[in-house]
């Protein structure tokens, strides 16, 4: 309850996200880098704005993104920063471009994520 209640507090005092894009990320994973996106971002970012269960389908649509596409196996607390980072900017973007207003357009902005991944899954199957 009380990580709730801060995480609103921080998202009316307008800390939730940088307001310029995320730096570009090397591909070496750093562990504070990938716990700082998470918990700091997309976590506080899913408490504050996607809260109760009318927002089940968005919620899911990015755990499947951070999951690489995989219904099962994998927590997308276990994804990759690049992953992290990249969910994290769509949060953003949609945060400034529609002030936290339309969630259909977020939940369409990670749908294409997801058939963008799916693509590039199966055009490296081949």
């Amino acid at each position: 309850m009380a990580a709730a209640a801060d995480a609103r507090r921080a998202a009316s005092a307008g800390e939730l996200f940088p307001a310029e894009p995320l730096p570009a990320l090397v591909y070496a994973d750093d562990p504070k880098a990938r716990y700082s996106l998470w918990y700091g971002n997309i976590y506080r970012f899913k408490l504050v704005y996607l809260k109760g269960p009318a927002y089940q389908e968005i919620r899911a649509e990015i755990n499947l993104f951070m999951k690489e596409g995989k219904e099962k196996g994998m927590d997308s607390r276990m994804a990759s920063q690049a992953l992290m980072a990249e969910a994290a900017d769509a949060c953003r973007k949609w945060l400034l471009e529609n002030g936290g207003q339309d969630t259909i357009e977020l939940y369409f902005t990670f749908r294409e994520l997801n058939k963008r991944w799916a693509a590039m899954k199966a055009e490296g199957a081949k």
